[in-house]
């Protein structure tokens, strides 16, 4: 099913400096911290609730990718947004499945609200990481 969403392009499969992606992924997230610090604090607390479900969902989905096309911008930043779809879903799930241990506000307001900012921010992020240091001198 994934093999049709996302075709391969020729020459496919690409090689992926794991370098570039692990500094590119685990960057994508600080850099953004680190330039958003001084609106609210909004990202810096983005890092706390959101980096381990980016971690988790975007590093091998992302990895996926890049081994079958060439970064795009606008490509990576959906598929970080359907990928906070994903586990807001899932988020959405596990407190139905257990109604006092979350509140539900909190989970549609950060993660529904907040996260679908922030993942398309990372996700933008991440790929004009990726190409800068893919691309940087050896």
């Amino acid at each position: 099913m994934l093999n049709r969403l996302v075709p391969q392009q020729n020459n496919a499969p690409f090689a992926v400096p794991p370098v570039a992606f692990i500094c590119a992924l685990i960057g994508a997230p600080l850099v953004v911290a680190l330039f958003g610090f001084f609106i609210l604090l909004i990202s810096v607390f983005a890092l706390y609730f959101g980096g381990p479900l980016y971690l988790i969902f975007a590093g091998p989905t992302f990895y996926w990718y890049l081994k079958r096309r060439v970064p795009n911008l606008l490509e990576i930043t959906l598929l970080a947004l359907a990928l906070n779809t994903i586990a807001f879903v899932l988020l959405l799930t596990l407190v139905s499945l257990k109604p006092n241990m979350f509140n539900l506000n909190d989970i549609l307001v950060l993660y529904g609200g907040f996260g679908s900012l922030m993942s398309a921010i990372w996700g933008a992020t991440f790929c004009a990481l990726y190409r800068s240091f893919r691309q940087a001198p050896t």
